[in-house]
């Protein structure tokens, strides 16, 4: 006899799955029989696993277990005030998209139900209500790219026309906007720089990380707190690439065993910025760190910090 609900009185999802008949119930002691062998799987997982059903099948029956709302992505339209609000980052860490104002609340999709902790986690962050919606997790992904673009792709494409012959520019450079620099010069070089930093500002990336590898050269973003990869550099654009960086930020382009520090001044995505440079030789070649500071944004008051009332009280207190 397999028990029909759990212990929070919702019904099991092997029962959902019955009930929209997506499985047999010799389908479900089959599927359950495996999961006492494999204890740390979830049933709909082993199901998927053993094709008994499909990822929007499995969905279907979460949403109807938990209650929620399930949303076709490839028929719905975010709206784009919604979609200016949450970062791409918070999208792409916890597989989510946004898709409407309501009331107080934005209404969120998300592909798993059973992530409450990602869930109270951008609750915390928006600093809002959210309501959840339900959609396949690879439909979110599909969605994120559709909706946010491709920052990686983009910095890809400029990478396929980089060409390890060509000099940075030998020259130094005090305050700039980036975006005359790509309409003045189209050395590639100078455009994935451009499009690096450009990337990182909109992402709201506190940090850019240049690190030389045996095979490449691996550009991370620093994103609340976290460091993610952006892209991968061939290694023979690495002298370009970061001689091209220390040029900017008048630093000698010669000297490559003693740590060094520089400033970049410029203007990007709309924000003056102050660029702090620092390198330092590694087993590889030398790596270097930006730190990105908005010169506008300053320091935030206790009531930017995104304290709830009753905690903003207590720590007033």
């Amino acid at each position: 006899m397999v028990e029909s609900r759990t212990s929070g009185g919702r019904k099991r999802i092997g029962e959902v799955l019955l009930e929209l008949q997506f499985i047999t119930k010799d389908q479900l002691v089959a599927a359950l029989k495996l999961q006492k062998q494999n204890g740390h799987k979830r049933l709909g997982e082993i199901m998927m696993h053993k094709k008994m059903i499909n990822q929007t099948q499995l969905t279907t029956a979460l949403a109807r277990q938990f209650g929620y709302q399930y949303v076709d992505l490839t028929k719905t339209q975010p709206e784009q005030s919604v979609i200016d609000k949450v970062p791409q980052a918070m999208c792409e860490e916890y597989n989510i998209i946004p898709l409407k104002k309501s009331g107080n609340s934005i209404v969120i999709c998300i592909g798993d139900p059973l992530d409450l902790v990602s869930i109270e986690n951008i609750r915390f962050a928006l600093n809002t209500n959210i309501q959840c919606v339900l959609a396949p997790p690879e439909d979110i992904k599909r969605a994120i790219k559709t909706f946010y673009g491709d920052e990686k792709g983009k910095l890809s494409d400029t990478i396929l026309g980089l060409d390890s012959s060509e000099d940075p520019v030998k020259s130094t450079i005090d305050k700039v906007d980036l975006n005359k620099i790509a309409e003045e010069d189209d050395a590639p070089i100078i455009k994935f720089v451009h499009q690096m930093i450009e990337s990182a500002v909109q992402q709201r990336a506190s940090d850019i990380h240049v690190e030389p590898m045996e095979d490449r050269v691996r550009a991370r973003f620093r994103i609340d707190g976290i460091l993610r990869i952006a892209n991968d550099v061939p290694k023979r654009l690495q002298g370009s690439l970061l001689s091209r960086i220390k040029i900017m930020a008048d630093m000698d382009i010669a000297e490559k065993r003693k740590p060094q520090d520089g400033i970049i001044r410029l203007k990007a995505a709309g924000q003056d910025l102050d660029i702090r440079v620092s390198s330092i030789a590694s087993v590889h070649g030398e790596g270097i760190v930006m730190r990105l500071l908005d010169k506008q944004t300053g320091l935030k008051t206790l009531e930017d910090l995104g304290f709830f009332a009753n905690d903003y009280k207590k720590f007033r207190r």
